[in-house]
């Protein structure tokens, strides 16, 4: 996985060394304060003898090189008495507290998607499929996730429809069993049809007109206490009950997550 520096961050170091910069730019150079000589002067002073006291007294000059001032002041302009500097390094100080905080919280979300529950599909069969009887469907389902899964609620439903309209997602009344799943754990919902399967019903399906759609959704809470929930639509057509011993197709949509596994009897 590959990690990426927030914008912000960048902006604060490059204006963290615009800081340094300043701050260590010398502002005064040696060469610009050295002592000037007045070679004509000096001439005057060697030939005719004069004492130097008439030409005032000669600058002083200190060990490093530079010419004492009589007075020194800091021209610095303010802005509501701080300092221009002051002013950025209080702005490159925010920018980085602000860096930080994405880069916690990127490192929060990153963790939470790494450790929470997942509800997934595994596989879906029938049995009593025939006309006359009344079909069973069993959906089972596993957490992926590495953490347990708490308040799991399922509601499955069976229904032969057109194959080119699917149902809609069963959604879940208050209340209802709930259970917790652990990392890796599995469970199964069991739901049949309401009504027994007719000879018209069945050949719908084989002629490919109609299909048997699993319909639902799954919803739970993971460790983080966030809500989650899992929808899931699988059907079954003329190919799974006519050459695949009525093997069930995951749906185009009603899932949210990709095709996982075949789904065998």
């Amino acid at each position: 996985m590959q990690w990426a520096v927030p914008r912000e961050l960048l902006w604060a170091i490059i204006f963290t060394l615009a800081v340094f910069v300043v701050a260590l730019w010398p502002s005064h150079y040696p060469y610009n304060q050295a002592p000037k000589v007045d070679t004509q002067h000096q001439s005057e002073n060697g030939v005719g003898g004069s004492s130097p006291a008439e030409y005032g007294p000669a600058p002083q000059i200190n060990p490093s090189g530079k010419q004492q001032r009589e007075h020194s002041s800091d021209d610095t302009p303010e802005i509501f008495g701080i300092k221009p500097g002051e002013w950025l390094l209080s702005i490159v100080t925010l920018m980085l507290w602000a860096a930080t905080v994405r880069l916690v919280r990127g490192a929060d979300q990153t963790a939470e998607r790494q450790l929470r529950a997942y509800i997934d599909t595994r596989s879906a069969t029938i049995v009593d499929f025939e006309p006359g009887e009344q079909p069973t469907v069993t959906m089972e389902f596993r957490n992926v996730g590495q953490t347990p899964a708490k308040n799991v609620r399922v509601k499955v439903r069976v229904q032969i429809r057109p194959e080119d309209d699917p149902p809609e997602n069963a959604e879940i009344e208050t209340g209802g069993s709930r259970s917790t799943i652990g990392s890796k754990g599995k469970f199964s919902a069991h739901v049949s049809m309401a009504s027994p399967l007719t000879e018209d019903q069945m050949e719908a399906i084989e002629l490919g007109d109609a299909a048997l759609f699993v319909s639902g959704i799954v919803r739970y809470d993971d460790i983080f206490g966030n809500p989650r929930l899992t929808r899931f639509r699988v059907k079954l057509t003329a190919d799974g009950v006519l050459y695949r011993n009525n093997t069930f197709d995951t749906c185009d949509d009603g899932n949210d997550a990709e095709k996982l596994v075949a789904f065998a009897p």
